[in-house]
């Protein structure tokens, strides 16, 4: 779905210089209570921040992040995927519970990415449309839309 033209499921690269602002985000949610309390998902956190430039697999989060040899016939990445799941709930949650946040970050899915990597995007661009339909299509639950003709969406802003 496009709103605007900005893809509903797109993220906004952010420049190199904001990478201060970038950091800021991430100590101030790893402050916060919840993930506070989780001090693995805040090394892991700040595991995925430092190594933002590029997606990184499951084996090499667990074997960069974990210590874990994946050359073990033993070896599982099933805790790592664990963590990022977790991560990510915790991720959105903040994200709604601190709407005031100039800066945004997620973590999407790793198939559509190419592996784990934080992505930033800036509130401000987000359009009256793309707040009113990121919930439902941000959702792992399918979405069925019916609309009647007199239903229309308008935005002052744009």
């Amino acid at each position: 779905m496009t709103c605007a033209g900005v893809s509903s499921r797109g993220h906004t690269g952010m420049p190199e210089e904001s990478a201060e602002e970038q950091r800021a985000l991430i100590e101030r949610i790893k402050r916060w209570p919840p993930l506070k309390r989780a001090e693995a998902l805040s090394k892991l956190l700040d595991f995925l921040f430092e190594n933002r430039a590029r997606p990184v697999s499951a084996k090499y989060v667990e074997e960069k992040h974990f210590g874990s040899n994946i050359n073990s016939p033993k070896f599982n990445d099933n805790r790592t995927r664990v963590q990022i799941r977790e991560l990510k709930e915790k991720l959105k949650q903040y994200g709604a519970d601190h709407q005031d946040e100039s800066l945004k970050v997620e973590l999407p899915d790793a198939i559509a990415a190419g592996g784990y990597q934080l992505t930033f995007e800036r509130a401000e661009g987000l359009s009256a449309c793309k707040r009113f339909w990121a919930p439902h299509l941000d959702s792992e639950k399918p979405v069925n839309v019916v609309c009647d003709p007199l239903l229309f969406f308008w935005d002052p802003e744009e």
